[in-house]
């Protein structure tokens, strides 16, 4: 099992990009190193043999520095990505339990009326008024609403006109988790499987462009401009530091199509 969660775990870091268009990303992005690493050493080094090799060295160690802040992120990703499955399942246990229980569960903190709110969305400015209207609140000055899913901005702005109305979120509340018990056996078959239920996509080239974060070429070809006008072969520098601004564009216009494809 512990394999299964590590790869839905890779698979869920990596967007779900091929093996290829990942190493593709990796190799493009090392030659641009080692291209700036040659030419900065040109001046100084004469032995091309001599200059590749240290150019080469110079890669490797940031490709490895590279890659120890990538297992840092991972780690956080894995983290991230745990207390979200958790809490989606207690949000999907919470939606069974009758609004009885839930009640007796959220009674000590709560103060006067109160409210029960069990839906899977976050809930809206439309939800805050139906409870307006359905409790009087105009006429009442405390009202409690309790809800399993998150509030939305608009939500916590339309309680925020009357000043009697609190929101509280339901898994706040350690009385109610009890209700809810999760393991980490749950958590990790939930994280599998949905992993397994999203299909790793066919390669394309533009996901070997596509780090999921244009910074990475954006400052690459930001730091290369910089050091042409420290070095002799600037031309040459600068023509890498267009090739990483160039990909950086590339990530920026896939990304907007791709929010354009999903809001249409």
């Amino acid at each position: 099992m512990e394999d299964l969660f590590a790869k839905a775990c890779k698979k869920s870091y990596n967007g779900g990009r091929s093996k290829v268009a990942l190493w593709l990303d990796l190799i493009f992005v090392n030659l641009l190193k080692f291209a700036a690493a040659s030419l900065i050493l040109r001046a100084a080094v004469h032995s091309s043999a001599l200059r590749i090799f240290i150019a080469a060295v110079i890669t490797a160690i940031l490709a490895i520095s590279s890659n120890i802040i990538e297992q840092y992120k991972y780690k956080r990703h894995i983290s991230r990505l745990y207390d979200k499955t958790k809490r989606e399942l207690r949000t999907k246990k919470l939606l069974c339990i009758s609004p009885e229980c839930l009640r007796k569960a959220v009674s000590p903190v709560s103060s006067g009326k109160s409210v029960i709110i069990q839906k899977s969305a976050s809930v809206d400015s439309d939800d805050i008024y139906a409870i307006i209207r359905e409790e009087n609140v105009l006429n009442d000055s405390e009202l409690t609403v309790f809800s399993v899913s998150d509030y939305s901005f608009g939500a916590q702005e339309a309680a925020a006109r009357f000043g009697g109305m609190k929101l509280l979120n339901i898994q706040d509340i350690p009385e109610t988790m009890r209700l809810v018990p999760i393991s980490d056996e749950e958590i990790k078959d939930e994280i599998i499987r949905n992993a397994s239920a999203r299909p790793r996509r066919q390669f394309s080239f533009k996901d070997a462009v596509k780090p999921d974060r244009a910074r990475k070429y954006l400052l690459l070809g930001i730091g290369l401009y910089l050091l042409s006008f420290f070095i002799r072969y600037r031309i040459y520098m600068r023509i890498c530091a267009s090739l990483a601004l160039f990909a950086a564009g590339i990530v920026v216009i896939i990304d907007e199509k791709r929010k354009r494809e999903i809001k249409s």
